[in-house]
């Protein structure tokens, strides 16, 4: 169901504020249209909605509405390249790694540096590597050098528990791709300005998919969102030079407030997607009755 909103006259959003101080707006101006309350916890990024009889939670940009494991598998790179390559979805390869000397059973092979230059030079010396939990390309680095690989590693590890080491990919164009509950709400394509980031939060730009393409990206989409057991996420998918549509990953908080920013025409469009992510939120069946 498609939900319009019209904007609120008496509170205009203001698409200069930060992303998550939007996000929030936007948030707020559904729950006024729905007659809910919201109030923001835990230093503003959890939001409490509630109607007269029951409180719901959108957890920074996760709307609570994927199954807590498949969840737990969007937010991790390996597993979710892992399970992909499961269901023979073509994807992004990724390779778990851990810090040096990590002594975990698991970790066992991959946790040092000079596994790290094993895979560097079994790929042509050109990889990528960045935490295995991470969004909006923070702490991502590309590797052309045995050195910059050691800086790499540090720095990330500095700050995360495992990494992801990739191929480098030569791409054309990447793209994201909104679903909700098995609809396609949003699709664009986004192309890399000033450096090899495609993130929007790095300057990329958001622009329509091209028609002749538009069919092959959204049913890659789709079949990553079924496999993974989902009702609300966005799907990352890149197309190399070469011509390859791979999956890279798929985003468990959805956040559409960077491509708002460039097409503020499509303010409706986000509303109505943000409303019917909170009404599927109060959909959801009550499962603590109180039989007293």
């Amino acid at each position: 169901m498609n939900r319009q909103i019209s904007p609120n006259p008496d509170h205009v959003l203001d698409l200069t504020l930060p992303d998550r101080e939007l996000h929030f707006a936007l948030l707020e101006q559904v729950c006024a249209h729905q007659n809910l309350q919201l109030t923001r916890l835990s230093k503003g990024y959890l939001a409490a909605l509630a109607n007269t009889s029951l409180t719901r939670y959108v957890w920074g940009r996760d709307f609570g509405l994927n199954p807590a494991s498949s969840a737990a598998i969007l937010n991790d790179k390996y597993a979710t390249y892992e399970t992909l390559t499961y269901h023979h979805i073509p994807a992004v390869e990724c390779q778990i790694i851990y810090p040096e000397g990590d002594p975990n059973p698991w970790a066992v092979g991959c946790n040092s540096l000079a596994f790290a230059a094993q895979y560097f030079r079994a790929h042509r010396g050109h990889i990528v590597l960045k935490p295995n939990y991470g969004s909006q390309g923070i702490g991502v680095h590309q590797v052309a050098s045995l050195p910059e690989l050691a800086r790499a590693y540090r720095e990330v590890f500095a700050r995360s528990y495992s990494a992801s080491l990739c191929p480098f990919y030569n791409i054309q164009h990447e793209y994201r791709v909104v679903i909700l509950d098995g609809a396609v709400r949003l699709a664009y394509m986004k192309t890399a300005h000033g450096d090899w980031h495609f993130n929007l939060h790095h300057g990329a730009l958001a622009s329509p998919i091209p028609p002749a393409d538009y069919p092959a990206i959204t049913r890659l989409a789709r079949q990553a969102f079924r496999a993974l057991d989902l009702r609300f996420c966005s799907v990352d998918i890149i197309k190399t030079t070469d011509h390859q549509l791979l999956v890279m990953e798929l985003n468990n908080g959805v956040t559409l407030t960077g491509y708002l920013k460039q097409h503020p025409e499509e303010l409706d469009r986000i509303l109505s997607i943000y409303a019917d992510a909170v009404a599927a939120i109060f959909a959801r069946p009550v499962t603590d009755q109180d039989h007293a």
